[in-house]
Formats: C-alpha cells, sequence, structure tokens
C-alpha cells in the first residue's frame, strides 16, 4: 500500500522548527512505501501570512489545511498546534525527532507498518518517533 506524505518545510530541506505544521510556507508531498520514496509535488501554503495571524486552533485553519492537502494520508512536522485535535481525523499525525527531510523520510519508512495500522484506526493518535 503507499501513502501520500506531506512535509511541512521552508526551505525543501528542513523540517518545519520554528512554529506548526499549518505555519509552514509550504509542504513536499511524497508518494511512500516501505521501500521506496518518490517526490510527487511542492505544496505552496496560500494562506501562509494569514495563518501568522490566525489564533491557534481556529477550525477555519484546519478546514483550509485539509482542503490543500485532501489527497495526502500523512503529515510530519516537529510541531503541531492545537488544530492536531481536528486534523488527526483525516491524517495520521507524525512528529519525528530528527531536522532534515530527509531523515524525516526514513523515520516514516521505519515506521511504516505503525502509521498504517493508525491510518486504519477510528480514533486515531500522533504518533511520536524518537531517535
Amino acid at each position: 500500500m503507499e501513502l501520500l506524505v506531506a512535509f511541512a518545510t521552508e526551505d525543501n530541506e528542513k523540517l518545519k522548527n520554528d512554529g506548526h505544521f499549518g505555519d509552514a510556507g509550504f509542504y513536499l508531498v511524497y508518494k511512500m512505501t516501505k521501500d521506496s520514496t518518490e517526490f510527487l509535488e511542492k505544496i505552496e501554503n496560500p494562506k501562509f501570512a494569514e495563518n501568522h495571524h490566525i489564533k491557534g486552533g481556529d477550525p477555519n485553519k484546519a478546514k483550509g489545511m485539509s482542503g490543500l492537502l485532501k489527497n495526502v494520508d500523512v503529515l510530519v512536522s516537529r510541531q503541531f498546534g492545537t488544530n492536531i485535535t481536528r486534523m488527526i481525523k483525516k491524517f495520521v499525525c507524525v512528529l519525528p525527532r530528527v531536522e532534515t527531510i530527509e531523515e524525516a523520510i526514513e523515520k516514516v519508512q521505519q515506521s511504516y507498518e505503525r502509521i498504517l495500522e493508525e491510518k486504519r484506526k477510528d480514533i486515531r493518535k500522533p504518533i511520536i518517533i524518537r531517535n
């Protein structure tokens, strides 16, 4: 089974480190299996400038993110805000304790079965991946 995975970033190299998933300037989307990774697209966050002025936990912000990433299965970021309670209903939310996208891809692949298991659940919990 393939998963579409979105990584929150500002520079194509590192996971967003100073803010929440919804505050990223853009998202790198990969098609992933346990053994393969294919870059699909870079999605710009059109609400990036606005999101800095929107209070965390705003349901409209979560709705906007869900629409922007509607085909994605997994969201990957170093931090999520209080909207994680809404986002986790549609997505598997993964918090790897690494800095780079390359390291995060490796951690997602290492945790692939765990992520698939969480995706199948009706009530999900965030997955924290430690080093």
